[in-house]
């Protein structure tokens, strides 16, 4: 069998509060990315710095402040700190760039982007404004928003950050702004009010693929993605630890009526799950759907009976998964002879039952169906 492959190791920040930011605000909402995970640490770090808005006013109204983070970026304070770690300035100052035509509100021009990413091109250095953020009007139908009577930084923040941290480890640049996504690079505030009145993490069209791929190919780990789930939950104004690990449910055609009951009462819970009947599509590469879905879920659910661990397809999923992280497997108990010690479940030169025997099962052979599913949803549910 194979190594399973080590996770990524953690990414640090730097954060500098830039001109008139409200520090206080910011730090608190570092400190709260921090708390809800621990995959990325933002470093809150004050270092106030001289703007001179004159220098850097654009004729169509806001201030270019990519060229000014980008004089910033040449003295030698700045070039050491980006060595070191990833940075991110935070302005209250308005953004914009040349040809930016800006936002109108309430009859009023408002000028440049909510934010923007990445300004030097470097993937080390971001920059964030917080200007049309908290000059629009509040809506009142999005409380998390506006606890104090006024657009709180907090949500704001959290929110690009996730965003930042999940443009750092691969490209999410596909979206689609009517979809209401996180990752839309907006234009105007608006569209990350969307976001949080829709209620959901990333656009099924543009961003869910983009992240399966990812996952698919090492370039990103289901722990970092749901570092950032745990940041946009508390932008939410809810516990981080509100979700739950998706699931691939592999199982043999004999099982396939409590497979299917299965998978709807875990998606009645809310719970993103994935099985080869209902969710692949005509034209689908058989095997190669089926890999991308399973390393691309939290959690294996593996249907666990005589006569499931027996068929090839399941063997060969069952086999795969060892070979890649055995620690995602939850084995599924629907009788009680696959439990015997002298049942195998040969694959090739190995046998994979010791992979299944040493873990915790959930037991729906010998406790009432209802019972087993709550706890195994208690499992689901993230720490």
């Amino acid at each position: 069998m194979n190594t399973p492959a080590v996770s990524p190791a953690p990414i640090q920040w730097l954060v500098v509060p830039w001109g008139t930011a409200n520090t206080a605000e910011i730090f608190n909402a570092l400190m709260s990315a921090n708390v809800a995970q621990d995959r990325f640490h933002f470093e809150p770090h004050h270092e106030t710095i001289a703007l001179k808005p004159d220098l850097w006013h654009l004729p169509a109204g806001g201030l270019d402040l990519d060229k000014a983070c980008k004089k910033l970026m040449g003295k030698e304070y700045f070039k050491q700190l980006v060595t070191m770690s990833n940075l991110i300035f935070i302005t209250a100052e308005p953004y914009s760039v040349p040809g930016a035509v800006g936002c109108i509100v309430d009859g009023k021009f408002i000028p440049g982007y909510c934010y923007e990413n990445d300004v030097l091109g470097d993937g080390k250095v971001s920059l964030i404004s917080t200007y049309i953020w908290e000059n629009l009007p509040l809506r009142l139908d999005l409380p998390a928003l506006a606890p104090s009577g006024r657009r709180a930084l907090a949500p704001f923040i959290l929110l690009i950050l996730a965003t930042i941290a999940l443009d750092k480890l691969i490209d999410t640049e596909a979206h689609n702004e009517t979809l209401a996504c996180p990752n839309d690079y907006c234009q105007e505030a608006q569209d990350i009010d969307a976001f949080f009145a829709r209620g959901k993490w990333y656009c099924e069209e543009f961003c869910n693929p983009v992240l399966r791929n990812a996952l698919s190919q090492g370039k990103l780990h289901a722990d970092q993605l749901k570092a950032v789930k745990r940041i946009l939950n508390r932008a939410r104004g809810i516990p981080a630890n509100e979700g739950y690990d998706s699931c691939f449910i592999s199982y043999g055609r004999p099982d396939k009526e409590f497979a299917h009951r299965l998978y709807r009462d875990l998606k009645a819970q809310g719970i993103e799950c994935w099985i080869y009947d209902e969710d692949s599509l005509p034209g689908d590469e058989t095997w190669a759907g089926i890999d991308s879905e399973r390393r691309f879920a939290d959690r294996i659910l593996m249907v666990c009976s005589v006569e499931s661990l027996g068929r090839a397809g399941v063997k060969k999923e069952l086999e795969t998964q060892v070979d890649e992280d055995p620690n995602k497997l939850i084995p599924v108990s629907r009788d009680a002879d696959w439990l015997d010690e002298g049942f195998t479940v040969d694959r090739g030169l190995g046998n994979l039952m010791p992979f299944l025997r040493n873990r915790n099962y959930a037991d729906f052979t010998t406790r009432p169906y209802v019972v087993a599913l709550n706890r195994l949803v208690k499992a689901l549910h993230w720490k």
